[in-house]
């Protein structure tokens, strides 16, 4: 491959903002020959620096071509979460306790949605739990066995759990807060967190 110099990066420019600009046109604002961009252009080609060309839309032909259903599930696979895991407590120390935590009653928000449609809107404490159980079995996080506790207590048992434990408890609390309307308290039953109680106020609402 031949080095690149200062014509190719200002063809290369030129045709990053528009890729249907003629030779002739960018011959004329490089002043040089047209016959010299269309070798430089080709030679590029050939070499692969210029992979291809491609349209850029605009919001309204998006609208038509995409609907606002056409969305992409991104997961990671056990490996893939435990280094990131690792990298990010790395970089907040004590701090990504908390990260973590808010970013799980984000996922329980996104997953309350989820299981209304799996449950054709059913949404009671029950409905949710056991719908949850199966989404975490699914999704690779590990199996969870919900088991009441009085009317306002829920006891969690976690089998191998794969998802950060704090983020797990943000996902909890976000659900049974939309569910009762209340706040909700999380406690360890157990030592390494296997166990945990989940009290929450009596029963306002169902969403």
């Amino acid at each position: 491959m031949d080095p690149l110099d200062k014509l190719d990066l200002e063809i290369l420019r030129i045709l990053c903002s528009n890729p249907k600009q003629s030779y002739r046109d960018i011959a004329k604002r490089l002043e040089v020959s047209d016959r010299t961009i269309a070798r430089r252009i080709n030679r590029m080609e050939n070499e692969g620096i210029i992979l291809g060309y491609q349209p850029v839309l605009s919001d309204y032909a998006r609208s038509l071509l995409f609907s606002s259903n056409d969305t992409v599930e991104f997961k990671f696979s056990p490996v893939e979460w435990s280094e990131f895991e690792k990298s990010f407590k790395t970089m907040y120390y004590t701090a990504s306790d908390v990260i973590f935590f808010y970013a799980g009653k984000g996922v329980g928000q996104a997953l309350l949605e989820e299981i209304k449609e799996m449950t054709g809107g059913k949404t009671s404490v029950e409905d949710v739990l056991t719908n949850l159980s199966k989404i975490c079995v699914l999704r690779g996080w590990g199996g969870v066995l919900f088991e009441r506790v009085g009317s306002g207590a829920i006891k969690a048992t976690l089998n191998n759990l794969r998802i950060n434990r704090f983020m797990f408890r943000g996902i909890m609390t976000q659900l049974l807060e939309s569910l009762t309307g209340g706040s909700v308290e999380i406690s360890s039953l157990t030592e390494d967190s296997s166990v945990i109680l989940m009290k929450f106020s009596e029963i306002l609402s169902e969403v």
